[in-house]
């Protein structure tokens, strides 16, 4: 299963502060989940014909989407969850699930 989340940071959140937070621990965080087959972070540059309020994407290939969803419940992601929540807008937030056509 492929899910994209579309994220937009809450405001005062320096964009390069979040990037390299992703880049030292979230991607190894997502990445050491069982189900997780690849999980990876974009920034939106641009967006063909419509303004979007979103400024980055995350793109996940999960084994098991039930997995995925209970991955706040492991401890060492605890502190991860807790850091990304004070980076990122939850009420903005857009999640699409989809499987490969």
């Amino acid at each position: 299963m492929r899910i994209v989340a579309f994220l937009k940071l809450k405001k005062g959140i320096n964009k390069d502060d979040f990037k390299k937070w992703v880049r030292k621990k979230d991607l190894p965080a997502g990445r050491k989940l069982l189900c997780a087959k690849s999980y990876y972070m974009a920034e939106i540059k641009e967006a063909d014909g419509i303004d979007t309020k979103h400024e980055f994407m995350e793109i996940w290939e999960v084994t098991d989407k039930e997995e995925w969803l209970k991955m706040g419940d492991f401890d060492w992601m605890k502190e991860i969850e807790e850091v990304y929540e004070k980076y990122v807008d939850s009420t903005q937030t857009q999640i699409f699930y989809g499987i490969d056509v």
